[in-house]
Parts: C-alpha cells; structure tokens; sequence
C-alpha cells in the first residue's frame, strides 16, 4: 500500500497574464482534488537580461505585489506555493502566508538567493537539466540551514517527450542523496497523452512523496502553458489514477538528453555584472547577480560558482548585464609535470638523455615557452628511486614537489595547496613535444568558456595537454570513490562527461593526427630523438612548432597511431559526499 503523496497543481503562466484566471484556476485545481497549487512568482528585470528576446514576454506576464496579495488572499487556509525566481521576488513572498517556495533549476547556483532563506522552510528544489554536482551544492547549502528539501525530478520541454523522463536518473538520486532529500516528481508529458496519468504513478512507486502536474482552463485554447496541462475535470481524473494505480518503471539510465541539454541552455541563469566594470575593479557580490543570457551557454555551470570569482581583478572593462568569464578576470594557472623513475616498459626514461639533456629537460624547456602559466611544478612521488628527479630540479631551479606514489590527484593538489591556483594544466613525463602555441590557445580556450576541463585529443599524442579548474579537482579528489586510479584522471571526465562543462580547444585541420608521439617504449624515444636531432641541425631545437612536427613525421613514413590503452579505471563517484 502506497503512502499518500501530496498533489500539487502547477498554475505557472496558464492565467495568461490575468490574476483573475489564476485565482479561479486555484479555485477549480482545490475542487478536483489538488492538496496545493502554485505559481511562479517572479519580477521580469531579475529573471532576464534586458536583451533577452524572451524580456517582454514574461514582463506581460507578471504580475504586481497588489495583484499576488489578492491572488494569495484568494486562497486563504490552502496550501500554497511559489516559484521564486530572485531575491526580491523571494523577499515578498515571505511577507505572505505561504507553504513553502520552489527554487528552478536556474538558480539552483544563485547563492544569493539561497543565502536569502533565514528560517525554516519548505523548499522544492527543480532538477530538470541541472548536474549532480549543481544538486549536491544546493542541498549542501540548505542542509546547512537545517531544511531537508525535495528533489523535483522532471523538466519542461512543452511538452517533456516520454524518452526524457528517464526515471532511473530518479533512482540515482535518490540513492545518492538519501535520507538529505525528499523525493518528488514533475510531469510535463503531454496533456493530450494517457501516459500523462500513469508516469507519476511510477515515480510514486519509486519513492516519490510529491508529485505536479500543470493545470489549465482550456487546452483548446493552446494559451500559455498548455503543453503540458490537464484541465480541471481532466485533473480531476489524474487525482484518483494517483490514488489507486500500482507503481513501475520504465526506462533505463542514461546521461542527460539532447533535449535536457537544451532546455539547461536556454533557462540557466549565468553571473552577470549589474553595473559597469572598470579594469582593475575587485569583484564583490554586489557587483553581479544571476540572470539568464541570451546567447546559448554550456550544460552546466558550476565552475562559474561565485567562490571561484569573488574578490579577483577585472583585467577588462565591461557593460552592465555581460556574463563573467574566467577571462575577464586575473587568473592563476599552475603546469604540474607528472613524472617518476618507476616506469615498467622504460624504466629512468625522465632521464634519456637528447642532444645533451634529459627528457625531463626538454619538456620543462617547451612548457617555459607558454606565455599563459604563472608556475610550473614537478610533481614526482616519494619513492626513493625519484631521490634523483628532485636532485634535477633542484640543480635545475625548477620547483619540485613529492607526494603520494599511486593517488596522482592527491600528489597535483597537495603540490598546489599554499598556491595561488585557479587552473592545473596537467602533464605528463611522457610528452615532451608539447606545443606552447596550442598549450596557450587551449587555456585561453578553457577560460572562455569557463570549463571546468579543457583537452586537445585531435594533436598527436604527446604534444596535447589538459586543462582542470583547480575547483573542479578539488570536488573530485571528494567524490571519486577509487583515488588509486587517478593516474588516468582524464577517464573519470570522460566516464562522467555529462556532469561537468567539458571543452575541447580548437586547432588547424591540418594539425589533426594520430600520430603517437608520447616515449612509452625504447621504440618511442628512439623516434621522438630522430626528430629533435633533425631539429638540432636546423638551429631550432628550442622553437620548433606543430607545423615542424607534421611534416617532419610525414616525411620520416612513420604511420604509428595513438596508442589505446586497455587499462580500465573504476570511475564511480560518491555525490553525496558533496553535502
């Protein structure tokens, strides 16, 4: 026998812009069953940039403080909640007699919103097209205030198509975050669709103590809204197939759709600047506030989280209302080289020497020429037989750090600890062709756009890098469950590749190749030698490019293509260690 969930009609903008329509909506939403309805509360200039093609709508749309008064008024002694879409909109509300509000997915980051709760709450909190890391750092924020909120699986794609529903992503939840959270679902499956009545019976039976569902006066109309919507009589009947259906599901789990991808681009609110910039100006909190963009954005968002940009300098100035990128402010980026003497298939290779110097040497020389990093780190372990590479550095005057001999994360992040670091490019002892050119395009690239992880897979192996945000290395040195396997760090984005904002760096069609350069065996070194002696000779052996390695190995005939590794790290993570 099912515990009785809660049923809430969803209004959203079904009134059509006419507070009378919503309140006689509550009125008819009540009559057939409904436990609560709600709305969305929201001023038009805190939900969208003045530019936004969608302004104008949703300031018709709004309604004024008098108008919700009545409209509350209305529905006196009822359950009643909100959709708050800012701060001020958030203020209001709680100088009304409300039963709790509902945060969307696109503000699931606006820590000045959720700063904004002061007491005890009923707060709902929208997953559609949002990341688990985005999840666990809301409910992280909320538990701190002592308030369990509801987790409200579902998104709205006018209408959400039934291979969206994806209700093993429902389980996943559930499961990770436990007793932290309660479990609810919003249906946004067509109105004119049976399916409409029977898929929030199963999220009943996987655990769900609340389920919405949009309510509207006539679906003929095709008003505002409608996609998704019942209307009262209809509503009426989906009540009593919640009260008496049996549970089951369907679908199996599977990353975000293409269509959760763009519902997440086109409602995620970005930090935005509210006034003018001027170089040199130190960002504070009430410099920025979060509103949707026009232009698309990536999937998720995180790495934008306001921890990560207060109080660092603008290096450009700015417009009111332009998205705050990691570019436009100072950033610190640290190269860690990852190398140690225990390698089985060429043991001591960082030493080899080419044209006179260590491999190491070489490698150091080529990421000297990157005119983006601050700091370049030896990262190396403490194992006695590495007594040498720090020997090296130290002859060398390049800094060296030893740490732990199988967490290679653990080893990057305790190197970087009493550092000013923003973003680790991460390199490998193995690669020492690296490109500055392509090295510094990439991290201009990765600032741009804000990634949390930025790679050049096209290049020829060992001559690419990858880029990591420091906050991003941080979280996953948290929910990485098997840390022994972080020597292939790339293969837990890569495994997890929907929950993070991944970026790929572009570069020249011809530059494109499959060429394996990194010194694995003997093999490797002998044909990575024959290169820098060839460069050698042409008085280059420090400023060679990409376009010199192309054509270098085209003219040689080697046809030797990226090496596939078989090894296959665990790359689970544990989300809930977020919270």
């Amino acid at each position: 026998m099912f515990e009785k969930v809660e049923i809430i009609a969803e209004i959203a903008n079904a009134h059509q812009g006419n507070h009378k329509n919503a309140i006689f909506l509550a009125k008819e939403a009540f009559l057939n069953g409904a436990d609560a309805v709600k709305f969305q509360v929201y001023f038009a200039e805190e939900l969208l940039t003045f530019n936004h093609p969608r302004y104008k709508h949703f300031l018709r749309q709004s309604f004024t403080k008098n108008q919700w008064i009545e409209i509350f008024k209305s529905q006196r002694g009822k359950n009643i909640y909100c959709d708050v879409f800012g701060v001020k909109a958030f203020k209001f509300l709680m100088n009304q007699k409300i039963s709790g509000i509902k945060i969307h997915s696109s503000d699931l980051e606006n820590i000045k919103l959720i700063s904004a709760i002061k007491k005890p709450l009923k707060v709902f909190l929208s997953c559609g097209g949002s990341s688990f890391l985005e999840i666990a750092h809301s409910v992280s924020l909320l538990k701190k205030k002592k308030i369990i909120p509801i987790l409200m699986h579902g998104f709205q794609a006018y209408p959400t198509s039934i291979y969206d529903v994806n209700f093993n992503k429902f389980i996943y939840l559930k499961n990770q975050f436990n007793k932290d959270v309660i479990m609810g679902y919003q249906d946004h499956t067509s109105g004119a669709s049976k399916l409409n009545y029977f898929l929030p019976t199963l999220a009943i039976g996987l655990g769900a103590k609340v389920i919405e569902k949009h309510i509207t006066l006539n679906r003929s109309e095709k008003g505002i809204d409608y996609y998704s919507s019942l209307e009262p009589k209809k509503f009426g009947d989906f009540v009593k197939i919640i009260r008496n259906i049996e549970h089951t599901f369907l679908l199996q789990f599977k990353e975000s759709s293409e269509n959760e991808k763009k519902y997440s681009k086109e409602v995620k609110k970005v930090w935005v600047t509210k006034k003018k910039i001027k170089i040199n100006d130190i960002l504070k909190i009430n410099d920025i506030e979060m509103k949707r963009y026009p232009s698309s954005i990536n999937f998720h968002n995180y790495n934008s989280d306001i921890k990560n940009i207060l109080g660092k300098k603008f290096i450009v100035n700015l417009k009111k209302d332009e998205k705050i990128l990691h570019s436009h402010l100072k950033q610190n980026i640290i190269a860690t080289i990852l190398v140690r003497s225990d390698s089985k298939r060429l043991p001591n290779k960082w030493k080899l020497k080419i044209c006179g110097l260590e491999l190491l040497g070489h490698l150091i020389q080529r990421v000297k020429l990157s005119k983006k990093i601050n700091r370049i780190i030896v990262c190396t372990t403490t194992n006695i037989k590495d007594d040498q590479i720090e020997t090296f550095c130290k002859k060398n005057d390049v800094e060296v750090f030893r740490g732990d001999n199988l967490n290679v994360l653990k080893r990057v992040l305790e190197a970087v600890s009493k550092k000013k670091c923003d973003h680790i490019v991460r390199i490998t002892g193995d690669d020492i062709l690296i490109d500055p050119f392509y090295l510094d395009g990439a991290i201009e690239h990765h600032l741009k756009l804000n990634a949390d992880y930025t790679d050049h897979k096209s290049l020829p192996s060992g001559t690419e890098t990858e880029i990591f945000s420091k906050s991003l290395l941080d979280v996953l040195n948290k929910i990485i469950k098997y840390p022994e396997d972080t020597e292939y760090l790339t293969k837990y984005i890569t495994d997890n590749i929907d929950q993070f904002k991944v970026a790929t760096a572009p570069i020249l069609e011809t530059h494109k190749n499959k060429l394996s350069l990194t010194i694995d065996t003997k093999k490797d070194f002998i044909k990575v030698k024959k290169f820098l002696f060839y460069m050698k000779k042409k008085n280059r052996i420090n400023t060679y490019n990409m376009y010199d390695i192309i054509n270098f190995y085209k003219k040689e005939l080697f046809n030797i293509k990226k090496k596939i590794k078989s090894f296959s790290p665990k790359t689970q993570m544990d989300w809930s260690k977020l919270v």
